[in-house]
């Protein structure tokens, strides 16, 4: 049985060619959106376009909130998306009693995100319900 002897030339050269990987490997990953923010948590760096439809999901959301402050307790908007061009939109509502003008706000949300009704989905739960839900998690 033989053992191969390896250099120390062998070992500082193998250490170095692992240190330009993972530094190339870091490097890559900071410049395609993901990061280390220092605190242990990667970030995402969100494109342009992702700004513009985070900020669109807000905006709808006080839309429809404002629409019917009496009765919209929370909602939740998701945009969805293809080819940096809004697609649809999937809305959950929580009302304190059933929504009864959905078809108002499937204008709103329409005319807003300059979509198609037909792309939109809304669906809504009371809250009675909701918190019965939520407290069985």
């Amino acid at each position: 049985m033989s053992h191969k002897k390896f250099s120390k030339k062998t070992f500082v050269l193998s250490g170095a060619v692992l240190a330009i990987i993972l530094c190339a490997a870091f490097y890559f990953g900071v410049h395609s959106g993901k990061g280390n923010n220092g605190n242990g948590i990667i970030t995402y760096a969100e494109t342009p376009f992702e700004r513009e439809r985070h900020l669109k999901e807000i905006e709808l959301k006080k839309i429809l909130c404002e629409s019917d402050k009496e009765n919209i307790v929370e909602t939740w908007v998701y945009l969805g998306s293809a080819d940096d061009k809004i697609t649809g939109a999937n809305i959950f509502i929580v009302c304190n009693e059933e929504i009864t003008n959905k078809d108002e706000l499937m204008t709103l949300a329409s005319e807003s995100l300059n979509i198609d009704s037909e792309n939109i989905c809304i669906d809504s739960m009371d809250v009675k319900t909701f918190t019965s839900n939520e407290k069985e998690r």
